[in-house]
This record gives C-alpha cells, structure tokens and sequence, in this order.
C-alpha cells in the first residue's frame, strides 16, 4: 500500500510539472501553475538589443495576470539552458541571434520560411513542455512579434503558428554572421527590368553589446547597484525590479527620446513605476542624476546610445529606511530637525514645523512642540493655564 501511496505522490509531482497546450489560444496559462510563472525567457548570448526589449515587454506582460511577480531568475541567456525540450520556455529572437531558436528550428529552414517583413510566434511541445518561439527575420520583425504576444487584447491567437507581416520600407537586411559559409549574393538584391544592377546598400553593423560597469568608470563596490544597455531613439529599457537582474530597489523605465550629435547632448526620460520625471539633457560625455538614478552615456552611434544606470545611495536607503532619507542618513519617525534654516519634522514625509493654531496630530509637527485638540498651541497659553491652575488652587 505504501508504494502505491508513494507511486501516485510521484506521479503528481510529475504531473504538477507538465503542462499542455492544443494552440496559442492557451497564452498565457500554458505558463503558469497555481498562478506562478513556471517557465524561463531565453534570449540570445549576443542578442541584439531589441531582442533584450522585446523579452522585456513580454515579461511585463506577463506581470499584469499574475499577482506572483515574474522573478529575474526567469530569465535566461542561450548559454544558461541545458536543455530547451525539457522546460517551459518562451524564446527569444530568430534562429541566427539566439542557438535556443535553432534547436527548435534550423536556422537555414527559418531563412526559407520567412523574409524581410515577416515573423512568426510557434508553439512546440516536447516530453510534456511548451516551448513558444517568438521570431521575426530580422531584430524589428522580433520585435513585432513580441509585441503582438505582449497585447493579446488586440489579437486573436489561434492555432500552434501565428505569421505577423508588415510594412519592411524602413527594414535593413542584417549583414550574415561571421560563422555563415555564404555571403548574400547578387540575386538577394534583383534589378528590374533590365536595368543597370545597383550594388547592395552598405550596412552598418553597430555594437548592440551593452557596456560594462567598469567601462563608465564605476567602482567595483558599485556594480551591484549597476545596469548597462543600449537604445535607439524611440527606444525604452526596463532596469531592475521586478525583471532585472541586479540590485536596484525599485524598477525603472529608461527612454531615449532624441540625440543632438551638434549639440553632444541625450534627451532621456526616467519612469520609476509611481513617477514619470520629466526629459533631461544629458551631456554625451558627463552624467546626470534623473529620478533618483545616475545616467552615464557611454558610447553613441547614429541614433543610438549604449550607458550606464546606477541607483543613488540616497534612492536605496528611501526604499528601506522607516522613516526619513536626509543627507544621507536614515531620520526616525517623529525626529525634529532643521532644513534650510526651517523648523522640520519627519513623519511619513519631511515637512516644515506649523505655526500656532494650525491643524496637527503629533507634538512634533508644532513649532512650540505642542499640539492639542488637534491644534498647535502656543506654549505661553499653557503655562498661562497653568498658573491659573496653581493660584486656583494653591
């Protein structure tokens, strides 16, 4: 009898750890068991940077149908997966960007399958798990796909294959990889007809590598604190919680707004999840603190900009300090200080010292150190009562 009670409890964990999926109308649940994400996201070891945006944007999606946070252990690297078929994974980027995608669909077959303007969301299933990947022939076309999976409110997903097309006017063919054995050749760029051929257009491959902390000039006690990125203009990244992987207290949304190459300056605007602050300019070559992190330009190319985001020592000591941040240092609920040559108080904030008569909760909050019957009193008035008191009754 113990065996068999020991058998079905095997049995369910199995069963606990396989799920099942008969077409993409089954997004998002197929991910999650007892309302917790069961699978990992897998981009690409060198992946471009809208592929990194575009696991963003799906893990944000994600966030909103769950009230169990999307943990930064979810996502993955293509280095850091053993084994893709015996996991639940949503993958990242096309078979070229990320080694994950071409085990599950051959980098030559995808090439065939699909061209510019093209990109597909697949759902395999294999021993039991769920793979979903979400391609595009290029870097945009991923992206596209990304964001059709991140906003199923405007899309009806049905069957194991979904093909997104679009407009590819403003699409570049990505140059191959220096592992490709062939190059593009004339017939990838057809004349017509009959007219002179025209030669490929030039691309420029820029550095999609993120910097590292070290390379903004940071110290090494500071690269916990530290995340590094790249974004074109129009572009935003999401930095620390709950999706990142470093130790920032707070989540944040970095957007390269435009680049004044003459004027060597970045319009960057910073959304910590309660504040949108507004756009500042920061100095290609400089560094300037926006919404309680540092901003440190690294390189910049064209449009687009690789960087630094540090949190500030001040930001993280708000996120854990139960009173009030000032100067640096952690005040006490109630403390009475001064603040540019003002009478302060620290309650669930910092505020300036009330005047007689004015409405209050706490002693602390008067600038006589006396509240009653909800008012700041004068403390003349009460030692006024309280000789009256005392000749009252001697």
């Amino acid at each position: 009898m113990k065996k068999i009670i020991g058998l079905l409890g095997i049995l369910f964990l199995i069963s606990t750890a396989i799920v099942t999926a008969d077409d993409l109308s089954d997004y998002p649940d197929m991910f999650f068991s007892d309302g917790e994400f069961n699978g990992v996201i897998v981009v690409g070891d060198g992946a471009p940077a809208a592929d990194v945006i575009s696991a963003t944007n799906i893990a944000v999606a994600l966030q909103t149908v769950t009230t169990s946070p999307v943990k930064p252990t979810a996502t993955k690297l293509a280095r850091e997966v053993a084994n893709i078929k015996e996991q639940n994974a949503i993958i990242i980027g096309n078979p070229k960007h990320n080694d994950i995608a071409n085990e599950l669909y051959d980098k030559d077959e995808f090439n065939e399958d699909f061209g510019l303007g093209e990109a597909v969301i697949k759902l395999y299933e294999n021993n039991g798990y769920i793979q979903l990947l979400v391609a595009g022939y290029t870097a945009k076309g991923t992206r596209k796909a990304a964001d059709v999976l991140a906003d199923l409110d405007n899309y009806d997903l049905t069957d194991e294959e979904h093909v997104i097309t679009f407009q590819s006017d403003d699409e570049t063919p990505e140059p191959p990889s220096r592992e490709d054995e062939t190059i593009q050749s004339e017939e990838d760029f057809p004349s017509e007809g009959g007219a002179e051929e025209v030669a490929p257009p030039e691309v420029m491959e820029l550095d999609l590598f993120p910097p590292k902390p070290s390379d903004c000039g940071l110290p090494q006690d500071m690269w916990q604190y530290t995340d590094a990125s790249s974004l074109r203009v129009g572009e935003n990244r999401v930095h620390g919680k709950p999706y990142g992987r470093i130790q920032l207290e707070k989540g944040y949304t970095v957007s390269l707004t435009s680049l004044d190459h003459a004027a060597r300056l970045a319009a960057i605007q910073v959304d910590d999840g309660s504040n949108a602050i507004p756009e500042e300019l920061v100095p290609f070559d400089g560094e300037a603190v926006i919404g309680g992190v540092k901003i440190i330009p690294h390189e910049v190319r064209d449009n687009e900009l690789t960087y630094c985001i540090h949190e500030t020592e001040e930001t993280r000591l708000q996120a854990t300090c139960a009173g009030c941040v000032h100067e640096s240092n952690c005040l006490p609920f109630g403390t009475r200080f001064v603040v540019d040559s003002e009478p302060s108080y620290c309650s669930t904030a910092i505020g300036q010292q009330k005047e007689t008569d004015s409405a209050c909760q706490n002693n602390f909050e008067c600038r006589s150190n006396l509240c009653s019957n909800d008012r700041c009193i004068d403390t003349g008035l009460l030692q006024r009562i309280l000789s009256w008191f005392r000749e009252l009754f001697g």
